[in-house]
């Protein structure tokens, strides 16, 4: 059960370290979707770019806000997954699984600006997708582990 623990926590820090990395390169403006043709000088004095997100508050606010989610979604919603689980269907299981993944990606737009700058922002939202995704592929096995005596 320990080791079913660590490995959650250490799927969520992986998360959260990706995430607030892809935010901190966009927010300096250190990644760039369109080559631009302003000088360095110029650009030195430029403001980051305002948030978009729908959620108010500061970055880490959001994270924490994006992360219980991510945490206590499968947990809420365990008697319908167990209910998708009894039915012992691959497609079923896949769909609930692209389903609980395809929230927390929404839920990862909405909290962290609707948007992706460039190639180094989309690869640490894509490495926090696939270790959402793991969790929720563990919690899937521990609720089905449940179900069965």
């Amino acid at each position: 059960m320990w080791s079913l623990m660590r490995t959650a926590l250490t799927l969520a820090v992986l998360a959260a370290g990706s995430m607030l990395a892809a935010d901190a390169l966009r927010d300096r403006g250190a990644v760039d979707s369109k080559p631009s043709q302003v000088s360095s000088n110029e650009r030195a004095g430029a403001q980051p770019p305002a948030s978009t997100s729908l959620i108010p508050g500061t970055l880490g606010q959001r994270f924490l806000v994006w992360t219980l989610f991510v945490l206590v979604a499968p947990v809420l919603t365990a008697p319908v997954a167990m209910r998708v689980l009894a039915k012992e269907s691959n497609a079923a299981n896949v769909v609930l699984l692209f389903g609980y993944t395809g929230l927390d990606a929404l839920a990862a737009f909405v909290a962290g600006g609707v948007h992706v700058d460039g190639v180094i922002s989309g690869a640490l939202y894509l490495t926090t997708l696939l270790v959402v995704f793991a969790y929720n592929l563990w919690m899937c096995a521990f609720l089905s582990k449940l179900q069965k005596p």
